[in-house]
């Protein structure tokens, strides 16, 4: 089965004239990989000196780009959430640019 990533703008959540495809992939763990990689490097670049992690996690639900996982066919299958995941990461991200500096 293959996937469809689709990015929408948290600015303009699911406004379709603001949205873009990133591309099919293969296996559902390629797009998660894809989608990861969205996520973190809008972290990374908005990331400031001394901004917290919920500073940051604020920051991408109001302006970060928000890639869905769409399966080409209907399926019953685990979903990526972009949100969860910014939970996970902005701490380490956050750790890792201020011990970077």
């Amino acid at each position: 089965m293959k996937y469809h990533l689709r990015v929408y703008d948290n600015l303009h959540h699911m406004d379709e004239s603001e949205a873009y495809d990133h591309g099919k992939y293969e296996t559902y763990e390629e797009a998660e990989i894809a989608a990861r990689g969205i996520v973190n490097e809008f972290l990374h670049f908005n990331w400031r000196k001394g901004m917290t992690s919920e500073e940051l996690i604020e920051y991408y639900y109001l302006h970060g780009e928000d890639p869905v996982i769409l399966p080409e066919k209907r399926a019953a299958e685990k979903g990526f959430s972009a949100r969860d995941y910014v939970n996970q990461v902005a701490g380490i991200i956050c750790n890792n640019l201020e011990n970077q500096l």
